[in-house]
């Protein structure tokens, strides 16, 4: 039996930004980290060649320091790309480190009024969950459009009104159990280090979905740890667990992987646990809609399924 963790009354209330049509503009904004020129040359072919007009932020390609700018340039890009009627979604260049710098001088009004699709991983976790009102899209960067094509298709064939349904592996953590809910969450250090500000993520009720990258197991603990002790674990709908990748052990060994640190702090719920969902870091990076109504079916001995409908209708 399937079960439903939201009020399909208040569900009315979600935003769901129109179906790109070929055509459209589309903006390339960096708001953290600088971006290589080359990476950024193939992804505005790849954006031509699905039919698409990439425009490209004034600072794209700049540099300050570790930033592609300073914060008040880094803001002025991605708030002309938020308040341009004409682009229809917004790509970030790339992850690293900056979105929280600036997230808090935008105005998202325009934004609001006529919803566009917001699109990266990473460090843009606390932007793509900032407004939990509009479904944005957790997946692939135009500095990432290389490594995996098949991610890169699948982001802009669902921006283009094609479902998500994905077949995920076996895995010896996963909890079994189905259920339908609003997916929220990103890189796990991102979604911790929004607690206690304006982007937390109100996870009551969600399936949250967490990925990370260069850790140490016992730092990964710590975040979880940190999300247990905030009361954000307790309340989920279920849990979508990505790819830990370059994670690392400490001198003396802390005795648990990756896995096993989540799966013990999740171990006294009932709700569902995906373990193994290829999202993250690692080459694969296929798209999730985040604030999007999402169906989870875990199998313990057996292939999970994930899946979305465009527009939310499951």
């Amino acid at each position: 039996m399937i079960r439903a963790f939201f009020d399909p009354f208040l569900w009315f209330d979600m935003l769901c930004p129109p179906i790109l049509n070929k055509g459209d503009k589309v903006a390339l904004v960096a708001p953290g980290g600088a971006v290589d020129e080359i990476k950024i040359r193939f992804a505005k072919e790849v954006i031509i060649g699905k039919g698409f007009e990439p425009v490209c932020g004034d600072h794209l390609l700049g540099r300050s320091n570790y930033f592609s700018g300073t914060d008040e340039e880094r803001a002025s890009d991605l708030q002309k790309a938020l308040d341009d009627p004409e682009i229809k979604a917004v790509f970030m260049a790339r992850g690293g480190y900056g979105i929280t710098r600036i997230i808090d001088r935008l105005d998202f009004t325009a934004f609001l009024r006529n919803p566009k699709w917001l699109c990266g991983f990473s460090d843009i976790t606390a932007l793509l969950n900032h407004h939990p009102e509009v479904v944005s899209v957790h997946g692939p960067m135009p500095t990432t459009f290389s490594k995996d094509r098949n991610s890169t298709d699948q982001l802009f064939d669902f921006l283009m009104g094609k479902d998500l349904d994905y077949t995920v592996r076996e895995n010896r953590y996963n909890k079994k159990g189905s259920v339908i809910a609003p997916l929220v969450g990103g890189n796990l250090t991102l979604v911790c280090h929004c607690l206690g500000s304006a982007s937390e993520i109100d996870m009551d009720g969600k399936i949250l979905f967490v990925e990370e990258i260069g850790e140490a197991l016992y730092a990964i603990d710590r975040l979880m740890v940190q999300l247990k002790r905030a009361g954000k674990l307790a309340n989920l709908a279920g849990i979508i667990v990505g790819q830990f990748s370059a994670v690392r052990d400490s001198q003396i060994p802390f005795g648990k992987d990756a896995y096993g640190i989540i799966r013990s702090h999740v171990e006294e719920y009932g709700y569902p646990c995906l373990f193994g969902f290829p999202a993250g870091h690692d080459t694969e990076n296929l798209p999730l809609p985040i604030s999007g109504l999402v169906s989870l079916d875990v199998r313990e001995s057996e292939n999970s399924r994930v899946s979305a409908c465009f527009g939310n209708g499951i």
